[in-house]
This record gives C-alpha cells, structure tokens and sequence, in this order.
C-alpha cells in the first residue's frame, strides 16, 4: 500500500479588502482494500480550491468564503467502515462545496 502525497499552496492578496486563494492536491495511490479480484485498484488525484475575502470598517472586520469551490467529490475507494463507505476519510474529505462567513467585532 502506499499513502498519498498532498501539496498545498496558498495566495494572499492585501491590497486594500484581503482576499485569499488555497490549493490543495492530492496524488494518485494504491488503495489499501482489495477490489472484487483481489486487485488493490488505484485511487485517483484529486485537486481542490478554497477562495475567501475579508472587509474591514471600522471595529468591525467581515469574512467570507468558499471551499472546495468546483464541488468536487472524493475519489473512489474500497474503504468500508460504519461511517465511511465509498471514500478514504484519513486522505479526503467528502463535505463537497462549503460556504462559510464570520464577523469580528472589537469593543
């Protein structure tokens, strides 16, 4: 078996409201289950993006954001667990597109 590789990279921009890019990719690897043959089939690459701003006024500062932009599934793969069928849960991560917003104010 063996385990994949994962890069991630980020950009940020702070050029007046910050905003901010991430990367994430996960290498191609051998499944650790064995199919139907006996066969420990390969486990795609998988690649997302996460996109988030931010605005600030004032005490008060505003971030929105964006992950997994292009709603991406997880590869496929053997794993049968109770709460993972379908997908590797140590390597990937099944959420698909995730919106996500916070608000920060100083006192």
């Amino acid at each position: 078996m063996s385990r994949a590789r994962r890069f991630t990279h980020s950009w940020t921009i702070s050029n007046g409201p910050a905003s901010r890019a991430n990367s994430d990719f996960i290498g191609g690897y051998r499944d650790e289950n064995p199919g139907p043959d006996d066969v420990y089939p390969r486990i795609a690459s998988w690649f997302t993006l996460g996109v988030q701003a931010s605005y600030a006024a004032g005490s008060a500062e505003l971030w929105v954001g964006v992950q997994n932009v292009f709603n991406r599934a997880p590869p496929f793969s053997n794993k049968a667990t109770a709460l993972t069928v379908g997908w590797d849960d140590l390597t990937h991560d099944p959420r698909g597109r995730l919106f996500f917003g916070a608000l920060r104010y100083a006192f």
